[in-house]
């Protein structure tokens, strides 16, 4: 078990977007692929609606990208993300949190881009300028609120 490993909260679930899935691919090619890695809760698999008109069938293929409810996130992103093709693919699949699922999990991370810095700045003093920065913030937010 991964140390990283966290058991959603909200739910009992976590959503993960797949993507690179190749458009042969069924629910259980995928339920297979990822219940190694945790319990499969639900395959939410995107067909491609126009494939099948253009053949004159009803048949749906695969738009190249599915939605997978996992009951545990980590352990399945870290052992499939861009380590997996599923057979047919033309390469690794992609697996990332749906988006909004790592705010609903209280997961989220907030980066700061900060660019044109001087080459001889110090870790110290790039990190001095984000803490002030970031006191200047939640004292406008409180000022104004």
């Amino acid at each position: 078990m991964y140390a990283k490993e966290k058991q959603s909260k909200g739910g009992g679930f976590v959503k993960l977007f797949v993507s690179s899935v190749p458009k042969t691919a069924t629910k259980e090619d995928i339920r297979f692929a990822f219940q190694e890695h945790g319990h499969v809760i639900e395959v939410a698999l995107i067909n491609d609606t126009r494939i099948g008109q253009r053949q004159g069938t009803t048949e749906f293929a695969s738009a190249g990208y599915c939605f997978v409810k996992h009951a545990t996130s980590d352990r399945a992103i870290h052992a499939l993300h861009k380590k997996y093709t599923f057979p047919g693919g033309v390469g690794p699949i992609q697996v990332k949190y749906a988006d909004g699922e790592r705010e609903r999990l209280g997961l989220a991370e907030y980066k700061l881009y900060v660019g044109s810095l001087n080459k001889q700045a110090t870790e110290e003093e790039v990190e001095q300028v984000g803490h002030n920065l970031l006191f200047v913030y939640y004292l406008f937010k409180f000022k104004y609120a």
